[in-house]
């Protein structure tokens, strides 16, 4: 009994580190953004680990470091164009998802995938 009392404490705590872990507010950049693709720059150098080291959109284009993709566009704010910063949070999921009609273009986006929430 004393065993499960122990691993349910656990639990809760476990899950309650991973919330706040949620809730840490982030710096990013928008350094591209097309009909398929928000690319963003990880800005807070302790987080640099959410995007991938390097990243170019195209042979002619600047290079980027700690770059990932938003994986949840249709809640992505539409004015937020390339160059805007903003502050956002990770998540785990987002209902806009669901029904999130997303472009077919293919044009080269950070391999790395967050899904994330804007608070401007």
């Amino acid at each position: 009994m004393k065993a499960l009392s122990i691993m349910l404490l656990f639990a809760i705590w476990s899950k309650s580190c991973d919330k706040a872990q949620q809730n840490i507010l982030i710096k990013g950049k928008v350094v591209h953004r097309s009909c398929a693709t928000i690319a963003v720059q990880v800005l807070d150098t302790k987080h640099f680990a959410l995007g991938q080291q390097r990243w170019q959109q195209a042979d002619n284009q600047p290079v980027y470091e700690h770059v990932f993709s938003v994986s949840n566009q249709c809640s992505f704010p539409t004015e937020l164009k390339a160059g805007a910063e903003f502050s956002f949070v990770t998540v785990v999921k987002d209902s806009t998802m669901e029904n999130c009609m997303r472009c077919e273009l293919w044009d080269n986006p950070p391999t790395t995938l967050q899904m994330i929430k804007v608070l401007q």
